[in-house]
């Protein structure tokens, strides 16, 4: 799908004029194209699924957005509302999604995978989104942190997948 055209020596993005845009909004400007995202995670999902029907996979796809590609609450809320969940790597990371996920009101359903070093600060973030009813599922990297999981009590199970 085309998103810019160029007309008149303008620039479009669908009917809105970008330099009348930003004569009339001040620049710098930042815009953020959020239906780009939408149909990107469209287009991709559909690919994927598509292969798999092809291929006769016995098994699923699932798109997960790596919020460490732009943390940008527009973009980590536009990209986790449309993917099928998202993926964090860091503490830092974990909360500000947390955060983001909490104030749009993105279903707690959608699959939250945490990989990377596991800090204190990141498991316990871990641990708070599990007993908030978050799908956190916490891709265990060491024997210490499988110590630190099954040393805590759950009321619900907590996902775990390993680093193989």
């Amino acid at each position: 799908m085309k998103y810019l055209t160029q007309r008149e020596s303008k620039f479009f993005y669908k009917d809105v004029d970008l330099l009348e845009f930003a004569k009339t909004n001040q620049t710098p400007a930042k815009i953020v194209f959020l239906d780009i995202i939408k149909d990107q995670i469209e287009m991709l999902q559909n690919c994927i699924n598509s292969a798999i029907k092809t291929q006769n996979f016995g098994g699923e796809f699932f798109y997960l957005y790596a919020t460490k590609a732009n943390y940008a609450s527009e973009i980590v809320f536009a990209s986790s509302f449309y993917a099928d969940g998202v993926e964090t790597s860091s503490g830092t990371d974990l909360k500000y999604t947390h955060n983001i996920l909490d104030t749009m009101k993105v279903s707690k359903q959608k699959p939250v995978v945490c990989n990377g070093f596991k800090t204190k600060d990141y498991l316990e973030e871990i641990l708070k989104m599990h007993n908030e009813e978050y799908n956190i599922v916490d891709v265990v990297d060491d024997l210490n942190e499988l110590q630190f999981l099954l040393s805590k009590k759950y009321k619900r199970p907590l996902k775990i997948g390993l680093r193989v």
